[in-house]
């Protein structure tokens, strides 16, 4: 066939060659310039999924993303204008260049889908996992959960009781046959009745293995799991002290970390190690890290009544008991928490390469013998994860380990907030998937990456924690057996609290370029509405937030303690000394107890009655500008309250309040000259006088709690 086709070749006349060679020559451009056109389509199609996978994913500003875009599409046109080029080899370049950008891009684009998917799994956990099992003696004959069907089972009071008995139904399906229960009173008692053959198994969740083993050495090798279930429960983490709170990454918050003392599975309760609060300050570039020693006897709400336990211990019956404990303590809202088990500690600083950690002391750690200098050390992961166990080798034990998992939780952000920190952080929280969650949203912990990328910049860490005196005190978990607990310094809890709710109050010095750019959230307030920059200024200095339907309320009517707290709030205090008022119906455990008497304390409010302070009472035009009146220092006031036409019933207390406030022009009386001071204030009217009263001239007005001394 090519030898005739050779013939047929040679029998064409030059001209008819000629022909033929263009002809042919011609078909080859359009193939290649088809070619490369569909190659440039596919770039261009990838390109488009690329940026709508970046878009999705929240972590990149709106002006890189349009660099982005912008870039891509100028790719796009190049790669057009050289596959379009007459020469073919300037064609197949343009093809080979499609071709490669386009493979380039598939690869960005699965890695993104990726990361953005391993983010899902870190983020939005809703639930716990409550590991219940049933132990035997090691030696018992029993295989299969049937085979002890006529066992006695020993249970324990302090175990959550609807995990009990869910865990009781289920081996009763199993063995098709009711249980034999012994009870105890805890878990340690429960374990040694096995140990003791007084019974022939124990129902209890896993997260007691560790504490049983404290109790009685070698427990866990004289034992093993028979059967076990797994109980999935929603984690309840609402801890609001604020009412008026509402959480937001773009506001000040607080997260919670929890340290847990296992390997493996994250879900699972466990012991709770490592409990910090780590209170960011967005506004501010502010973190600050309160650390509260694992071993602080304290009450765990809900659980132990009027029994004290070791913080720890609170892990056992889940996250939320945890934070609702750190909460009680702090009497701060913890908005987020994030959990971590050793797994995810190591697999992270490997992932980054290493930290380096600076230490007080030079010493070997009890885990692998890791030895550490005095000052600077690079660390991978499993040395860190000694450096922070350690407790045995400093004067003060568990206090510097606190300061150690400081140092650790210091240096990994100071690494992941560089510029190659930021852009290493998907990759790094892809590999965390199975060992780290946290409750915040997929869009929240985008934003905080957004952020970052946007702004920048160092974060200035500080560092603070609590300590307290050593003793051994039986316990809530453990019972009568005494453990080594440690007495909370109220003095010094109370400092942290008040340090935490410093830093959550603080504006930064680019608080005004920040306002500008934040995006209400509320449904019921739009950028042309007259009031929409009193409602965003109320809003970013934290005095007022919106309802939990996405609104602000802008018709709502103000109670008596809602104005309290927007004051507390006003003042950056939200605590004074000996808080107590003489009301008989504010509760001293009420949630907003300390912001009535706060209030109170400083002559900002009186009681309806001499006992009575009706805390859910409306608020009228003339109390409001009262209380205001009061917080400035009831100054000195000029004009005529004959200026508006209903002053006969306006009340003599409210007349220098409402002078004052016209005077500064915070309010003023409606269009018919009357000023109405009897009329329910909104939180429209609220927010628009609090916004210009917050914006007066410090020269004006003072904090309440301010003596003369300090004010001068």
């Amino acid at each position: 066939m090519a030898r005739e086709k050779r013939l047929k070749l040679s029998e064409l006349t030059d001209e008819e060659y000629q022909e033929l060679y263009e002809y042919e020559t011609e078909q080859e451009r359009k193939g290649l310039r088809r070619l490369g056109f569909f190659f440039c389509l596919l770039q261009l199609l990838m390109s488009a999924l690329l940026m709508y996978q970046i878009w999705i994913t929240g972590f990149v500003p709106m002006k890189y993303f349009i660099v982005g875009c912008a870039a891509l599409f100028l790719l796009f046109l190049i790669t057009v204008l050289i596959v379009s080029r007459k020469k073919r080899w300037v064609k197949v370049i343009g093809l080979l260049l499609s071709l490669l950008l386009f493979l380039f891009l598939a690869v960005i684009n699965f890695y993104v889908y990726k990361v953005y998917n391993s983010i899902g799994e870190v983020t939005g956990a809703e639930y716990k996992v409550d590991n219940m099992v049933v132990i035997v003696r090691k030696e018992d004959k029993a295989k299969t959960i049937q085979d002890a069907a006529n066992y006695t089972f020993a249970v324990n009071a302090s175990e959550n009781a609807q995990n009990l008995s869910r865990m009781k139904a289920n081996v009763e399906k199993q063995t098709k046959q009711s249980l034999t229960v012994k009870e105890f009173p805890n878990v340690i008692e429960a374990g040694k009745a096995l140990m003791d053959k007084d019974v022939d198994a124990a129902i209890y969740n896993s997260a007691y293995d560790a504490l049983i083993e404290d109790n009685m050495e070698g427990y866990l090798d004289k034992v093993r799991v028979l059967y076990q279930y797994e109980i999935k429960t929603e984690v309840e983490t609402k801890t609001e002290k604020n009412k008026e709170h509402v959480r937001s990454v773009d506001q000040p918050f607080n997260l919670y970390i929890s340290g847990i003392d296992t390997l493996g599975k994250i879900s699972t309760t466990s012991r709770s190690d490592v409990n910090m609060i780590m209170t960011v300050n967005p506004q501010t570039h502010t973190i600050l890290m309160t650390n509260t020693p694992r071993d602080y006897f304290v009450l765990l709400p809900d659980i132990s009544g009027t029994t004290r336990d070791k913080l720890t211990h609170a892990g056992i019956y889940g996250i939320d008991a945890s934070m609702n404990t750190i909460s009680a303590l702090y009497d701060v809202d913890l908005d987020y928490y994030i959990r971590v088990n050793f797994t995810s500690l190591v697999t992270l600083i490997d992932a980054m390469g290493g930290i380096d950690v600076n230490s007080d002391y030079e010493f070997n750690c009890l885990w692998k013998g890791y030895h550490i200098n005095k000052g600077m050390n690079h660390l991978n992961g499993d040395q860190t994860l000694g450096f922070i166990r350690e407790r045995y080798a400093f004067p003060d034990g568990d206090n510097q380990r606190g300061r150690n998992e400081q140092a650790v939780m210091a240096a990994i952000i100071d690494q992941l907030t560089t510029a190659t920190g930021i852009s290493s952080a998907p990759r790094l929280l892809s590999v965390l998937s199975d060992c780290m969650e946290t409750d915040m949203t997929q869009a929240e912990f985008s934003k905080l990456i957004n952020r970052q990328i946007s702004e920048g910049g160092k974060w200035n860490i500080e560092t603070q924690a609590v300590t307290g005196r050593g003793d051994m005190q039986p316990t809530f978990s453990g019972g009568s057996q005494e453990l080594f607990v440690m007495w909370p310094d109220e003095d010094g809890v109370k400092r942290a609290a008040s340090k935490i709710k410093q830093v959550m109050d603080q504006e930064g010095s680019g608080s005004t370029s920040s306002s500008e750019e934040t995006v209400l959230p509320f449904t019921d307030v739009k950028e042309n509405d007259w009031y929409y920059s009193f409602v965003k200024d109320v809003f970013n200095k934290g005095l007022m937030s919106g309802n939990d339907d996405g609104t602000f309320g802008v018709t709502e009517e103000v109670s008596r303690v809602q104005m309290c707290l927007m004051l507390q709030a006003l003042a950056g205090s939200s605590s004074a000394e000996d808080l107590t008022e003489p009301f008989s119906d504010v509760a001293e455990d009420v949630w907003y107890h300390d912001a009535v008497a706060w209030a109170y304390q400083n002559g900002l409010v009186d009681g309806i009655t001499s006992s009575e302070f009706r805390p859910n009472n409306k608020v009228t035009r003339g109390e409001l500008v009262l209380m205001l009146y009061r917080y400035a220092g009831s100054p000195e006031v000029k004009g005529d309250i004959d200026q508006f036409n209903d002053s006969v019933n306006i009340d003599p207390a409210y007349v220098d309040a409402i002078l004052w406030a016209v005077d500064k022009g915070l309010v003023e009386g409606d269009d018919k000259g009357a000023f109405h001071p009897n009329n329910i204030a909104t939180r429209l009217d609220t927010a628009v006088i609090l916004s210009k009263f917050s914006s007066m001239s410090e020269s004006t007005m003072k904090a309440p709690a301010e003596t003369e001394e300090q004010a001068a």
